[in-house]
This record gives C-alpha cells, sequence and structure tokens, in this order.
C-alpha cells in the first residue's frame, strides 16, 4: 500500500525477447496526435516528487533544461507538447545520448494538470548489449507552489474497454482488466501478429483524466499515454528498440469508448472496491 509521502518508484523490467518484434513499430502512430503547442515556452514547472525532492524545467522555443536530483549540472533535451484540454499538457523529453553511458539510451514523460497542479513524471531507460534491460521509474508530483496534490494509482478504468484511433482505419483496443493489468490488439490496418496482456499502471490526473504506463513483456518497449475521456484523446510516447535500432516516438490519438463490464458482486476483479 502506497502511503501519504511513499515515494512510488518501480521497474519493469521486459523478460523474454522474441528474434523478430510480433508487430511493426515504425508506422503512422501519430497522425491523429493534437498539434504541437508553444504554451509552455518561457514557463518553468518545479515539480515536487513524493519523495520529498523537487525537479524543476525550463522551457524555451524547443528544448528543455532541469537538474537531476543530486545531479551537479544541467540536462538539456528536445521536447514535444500537447495540451489535451485548458492547462493539461503531454510533454515528452528525449536525453540526449551520453558519451559515458553509451549502452544506455533515456526519455522522460511528463504529464501536468497546471489546474490542479498534479503532475506524473515516468523516467524509460532502455540498457543495449547482450543483456537488454528496461527500467520505468514513475514518480507522483505536485507542481511546487500550486496547493495541488499528488495523482493516485485508480481503479476507474477497470472493467471498460475503448479504443485509439491513431490513423485513419489502424486503432488499438484497451481493455482494462485491474489496476495493475490491462490487455491491448489492433484493430483496423495495424498489421499486428498477436495482442498482449501487460503488467501496468493507471493513474488519476484529473477528472475523465488518466495517464496509463507500461512496459510490453516480450519486447523491450515502454509506453506513457495521457488520455483524456471527456475530450476523447490521447498523446504520448512510445520508447523502445526493434530491428532497426533504438526508437522514440511521440504518438497520439482519437479515442472512442466501446462500453464496459459490471461484475457481479463478490467477483470483483483484485484491486477493484465492491459496490
Amino acid at each position: 500500500m502506497i502511503g501519504k509521502g511513499d515515494l512510488f518508484v518501480e521497474s519493469m523490467q521486459a523478460r523474454i525477447f522474441r528474434p523478430k518484434a510480433p508487430y511493426e513499430q515504425r508506422i503512422a502512430w501519430a497522425d491523429n496526435r493534437l498539434p504541437s503547442t508553444d504554451a509552455l515556452v518561457g514557463r518553468t514547472v518545479a515539480l515536487e516528487r513524493d519523495d520529498g525532492r523537487t525537479i524543476t524545467f525550463d522551457f524555451d522555443a524547443s528544448t528543455a533544461s532541469w537538474q537531476e536530483p543530486g545531479g551537479t549540472s544541467n540536462v538539456e533535451a528536445p521536447y514535444d507538447a500537447v495540451e489535451l484540454r485548458d492547462g493539461v499538457f503531454s510533454v515528452d523529453l528525449l536525453h540526449p545520448e551520453n558519451p559515458v553511458e553509451s549502452s544506455t539510451r533515456s526519455a522522460t514523460s511528463l504529464a501536468l494538470n497546471i489546474l490542479t497542479g498534479s503532475a506524473l513524471l515516468v523516467r524509460n531507460t532502455i540498457t543495449f548489449g547482450e543483456e537488454k534491460d528496461f527500467h520505468q521509474e514513475i514518480y507522483p508530483c505536485r507542481i511546487a507552489g500550486s496547493g495541488g496534490s499528488f495523482p493516485t494509482l485508480s481503479a476507474e478504468l477497470v472493467g471498460k474497454r475503448a479504443y485509439a484511433e491513431y490513423s485513419d482505419g489502424r486503432a488499438a483496443e484497451h481493455v482494462y482488466l485491474n489496476p495493475r493489468r490491462f490487455a491491448w490488439q489492433g484493430l483496423g490496418g495495424f498489421d499486428y501478429s498477436g495482442a498482449g496482456c501487460e503488467d501496468s499502471s493507471t493513474w488519476k490526473l484529473g477528472d475523465d483524466l488518466f495517464v496509463l504506463t507500461w512496459v510490453e513483456e516480450w519486447e523491450p518497449t515502454g509506453v506513457v499515454l495521457l488520455m483524456d475521456f471527456a475530450g476523447l484523446r490521447n498523446a504520448g510516447v512510445i520508447v523502445g528498440q526493434d530491428d532497426q535500432g533504438f526508437f522514440h516516438f511521440v504518438c497520439g490519438a482519437r479515442l472512442v469508448m466501446l462500453g464496459r463490464t459490471d461484475y457481479p458482486p463478490g467477483y470483483e476483479p483484485a484491486g477493484v472496491a465492491a459496490p
């Protein structure tokens, strides 16, 4: 159980790798993504993590800079931001290659609700070489000075089915099985050879506003999606490695809610309170 002020950091690791990816990663993930915004240009956003540390991001026209807790120098990286609704931003930053740690690549995703002060910071790190490793670290945050609260793990999506249409005729269906597990499959024109059921986390950032994170079980790939079920849009990033090397794809889709399952009393999925 996560208590107030407790740090939620976990490592999700892909365990077994197929010789070839089960589907083509390098496809149109962003055709239906909302346009990038410059609303953060010139702004400073300080995030108080729930471990008591603060990390401050300074945004200019194309890059953001920040200093890691305990670090001695700034990191500067290109970023892409989308405003899903007024004051709600999905921000994705690709860290520069580190000549000292050339066997790893990292990317940071921010989900910011400026109006409520809640935020989530997700760090994806992939290690290359014979022993591939993928870590996804998740930090609940609040915007300094906002009086906001830390986002919490949510079970509100459990039992619901939706699909995200990333380009015309190409969609991915989601079925939210319990607070820490969801299933997906490709619909329409995506050339999938299968589906997946992944360890995941769902965080509530506001009314009908959630962040879904996961690392694929069979491939070194991690995903962060900010999902607005009021505006029926998502935005986020897909990070990983395929036969062509490292990739970092921003993505975005139109959402369609397909339905929901109401479980009989006593048969609710794990982690879901009985009505």
